[in-house]
């Protein structure tokens, strides 16, 4: 007899909390599957990216850096491209650095006309501004 009070009354504080229990429940598998989705969608993206690398793609490293693919190297589990620069460097990165394609459509910077020295020279020659009026006394 007092096995099934205690019962009654455990059963009586949890159907309490049935409702509170099911809204959790119901929050977490909604973040769960939304997490889920992304992930999905991130991932078809890639492989869609990784498919079209062909000679002639520009596109954008997760580093920033921007290029044209030049040359793909398939090893046994990894892929390699090489990637020619603004300047004509070019550079060997594993696919899976890319980041995407270059939506701006065109390598925008040329080769500087200048060197990093000659600019500095240049800087030093000029002589420096004055920001405000001496005081006059």
């Amino acid at each position: 007899m007092t096995y099934n009070i205690i019962l009654a009354s455990a059963m009586g504080s949890l159907s309490s909390y049935l409702p509170y229990i099911i809204v959790i429940v119901a929050v977490l598998t909604g973040i769960c599957l939304m997490n889920w989705y992304r992930s999905r969608k991130a991932e078809d993206h890639y492989l869609d990216t990784l498919t079209i690398l062909n000679k002639g793609t520009k596109v954008k490293t997760m580093f920033g850096i921007y290029g044209e693919v030049v040359e793909t190297k398939n090893f046994e589990d990894t892929k390699i491209v090489v990637l020619k620069l603004y300047d004509g460097t070019k550079i060997e990165i594993d696919a899976r650095a890319i980041f995407g394609l270059d939506e701006r459509g065109q390598l925008t910077q040329s080769a500087p006309e200048k060197t990093t020295e000659e600019i500095i020279e240049e800087i030093s020659k000029e002589k420096p501004k004055r920001t405000r009026k001496p005081k006059s006394e």
